[in-house]
C-alpha cells in the first residue's frame, strides 16, 4: 500500500502531538532559506524539522539539493519515510533521525509512526515568543486555502454524482423509448 505525503504529514503531526506542539506544514515564508516539509516547535520553543520522502527518487534527489537542512534555528532534523523505503536509509544523512510510517499491527487500515533513529542535536537555538507567534500566524492563514480546497473537492464529487445519476436516468429513458418503439 502506497502512503501519500498527506497521510505522512497527518501521522507525523499526531506522533509529535498537535495539542502540545506547534506544527506547521510547508513553511518557507521569511523564516528559512529553504522549505521545510514540517516544522515542529515544542512547548520549550525548540524547533524540529521533518523532511518527508515518499519515493526512492525523492530520497535520492534530496542529497543533491543546494541546502543540507542546516538552519541554525533547528534543533533536530528528522526524515520521515514510508515502511517500503526503510531498506534505503543509507540515503538519509547521519545527523537526521528517522521516522517510519507503517500500517498498525493492531488496527489494520490505520497508520502509525515508529522512530528507528534519534536525531543528533544540531543547535540549541530557542525560538522567541515573536517567532513562535509568526509560525502560528502563517499556519492559521493556511487553513482558508485548505478549506477552499475541501469545498471545491466536495462540489466536484457532488457534480460527478449528479452527472452519473443523470446518465442513468438518460439511459433508462433511452431503454424505455426503444422498448416502446419495438412494440
Amino acid at each position: 500500500m502506497k502512503i501519500t505525503t498527506l497521510e505522512m504529514e497527518c501521522e507525523i503531526a499526531k506522533y509529535f502531538g498537535i495539542r502540545r506542539n506547534t506544527i506547521v506544514p510547508n513553511i518557507f515564508w521569511s523564516m528559512f532559506n529553504y522549505e521545510l516539509d514540517l516544522l515542529i516547535i515544542t512547548g520549550s520553543r525548540y524547533a524540529y524539522e521533518v523532511e518527508i520522502k515518499v519515493s526512492l527518487q525523492d530520497l535520492k534527489r534530496d542529497s543533491e539539493k543546494y541546502h543540507t537542512h542546516d538552519s541554525p534555528k533547528i534543533k533536530k532534523l528528522y526524515f520521515a519515510i514510508p515502511h517500503y523505503l526503510e531498506k534505503h536509509i543509507g540515503y538519509i544523512p547521519e545527523k537526521a533521525g528517522i521516522l517510519v510510517v507503517c500500517e498498525s499491527m493492531y488496527y489494520p487500515g490505520t497508520l502509525k509512526v515508529r522512530k528507528i533513529r534519534e536525531a543528533v542535536i544540531k543547535s540549541r537555538y530557542q525560538w522567541s515568543q515573536d517567532e513562535v507567534y509568526e509560525a502560528n500566524r502563517v499556519c492559521a492563514k493556511r487553513i482558508w486555502g485548505l478549506k477552499e480546497a475541501i469545498v471545491y473537492n466536495q462540489k466536484q464529487r457532488m457534480y460527478e454524482r449528479e452527472r452519473k445519476i443523470m446518465q442513468r436516468v438518460d439511459d433508462h429513458i433511452d431503454q424505455e423509448v426503444m422498448k416502446n418503439e419495438s412494440n
